[in-house]
């Protein structure tokens, strides 16, 4: 829902925000994983 929610702010660009920082996605993704994996959730 929260990735549609970007998509959607950037509909009219030609880069969505994902796609304009790969990092940032990638290092978010991977903390969120983590979190994930250390906590159980």
């Amino acid at each position: 829902m929260l990735l549609d929610l970007i998509e959607f702010k950037f509909q009219n660009k030609p880069n969505s925000a994902l796609q304009a920082h790969p990092i940032t996605t990638k290092v978010a993704a991977a903390s969120l994983l983590v979190f994930v994996l250390a906590f159980g959730i």
